[in-house]
């Protein structure tokens, strides 16, 4: 009886350790709505008239014009995607095309295009501040003014989207604002 005992308490101490790891197990995932509801607040906090959610996902559209980049063998497949995005500036000489791809012909709205690496954010510690922390890091990321426009109206036009390129997932935001 007193093996039973020990064999059982043995057990039950091995059930237990177990369900104590089963919370550790895991990525923590994105969730885009929760994101972009915590970058309308904050825009909206700034003191911007109008925040809405485009129609069109300008974020979806420059990360396919990444994809073709990187689906060509004729491109350097060793740019990385921060740089590629960097590149989309108007300054610069937009290697990806993402300007073409992203702003309408004839267009005068105001774009920026933020991007950033999910991957730092998706461990299980972070999992209840994680949608939080990278809408944050999206907002105070560099971004690529893909427009020649700097002026903005008062509303402002948010996209975004997820894309993964690589192995690593990266999130794509869009702001856009129609020049007053």
């Amino acid at each position: 009886m007193k093996r039973l005992r020990k064999l059982l308490g043995i057990l039950l101490t091995g059930v237990m350790a177990l369900t104590l790891l089963a919370g550790c197990a895991g990525t923590a995932s994105l969730n885009e709505k929760e994101i972009l509801a915590t970058i309308k607040d904050y825009y909206k906090v700034s003191g911007y008239g109008d925040i809405e959610t485009d129609t069109t996902n300008y974020a979806k559209k420059a990360a396919a014009a990444i994809k073709t980049y990187y689906s060509d063998p004729e491109n350097d497949q060793t740019i990385s995607v921060e740089e590629l995005v960097a590149s989309a500036d108007h300054y610069s000489e937009d290697v990806a095309k993402i300007r073409a791809a992203v702003i309408p012909e004839g267009s005068t709205d105001s774009f920026y295009l933020n991007c950033i690496a999910a991957e730092p954010y998706m461990v299980p510690s972070l999992k209840a501040q994680q949608n939080m922390l990278i809408a944050q890091s999206l907002l105070f990321s560099s971004s690529s003014q893909l427009s020649r426009s700097d002026r903005s109206g008062d509303k402002v036009f948010l996209s975004l989207c997820t894309e993964t390129f690589n192995g690593k997932t990266y999130i794509f935001v869009i702001a856009r604002s129609p020049v007053a």
